[in-house]
């Protein structure tokens, strides 16, 4: 079982090393490993946008302790740094790919 494991751990090391995947009748396209990562975030940057916009401009409640719209502010401002942050990361991926 192990011995499986490790052989098909070399064979994608190799794929991804050759960087190209044969398809029908002999195109090649890049081998494209961006992952979940930049996705995920993504996701996560645009919900904490939309959860601090409601918290600033949809909500009129107020709790001891915290200032809600400074709470959303806040929220919207991280949430845009992330999506800053993960569409750079998509782009580096992909401008990878078509120098390789």
């Amino acid at each position: 079982m192990a011995l499986q494991v490790g052989q098909q751990a070399l064979w994608k090391a190799q794929l991804i090393r050759n960087s190209e995947v044969r398809l029908g009748q002999g195109a090649h396209q890049p081998l494209k490993e961006v992952g979940l990562m930049p996705g995920l975030l993504a996701i996560g940057a645009i919900t904490s946008i939309g959860f601090g916009a409601i918290l600033v401009f949809a909500v009129d409640w107020q709790w001891d302790g915290a200032d809600r719209p400074l709470v959303g502010l806040i929220m919207m401002g991280v949430g845009m740094l992330a999506l800053v942050a993960a569409t750079s990361m998509y782009g580096e991926a992909s401008r990878s790919d078509r120098m390789s």
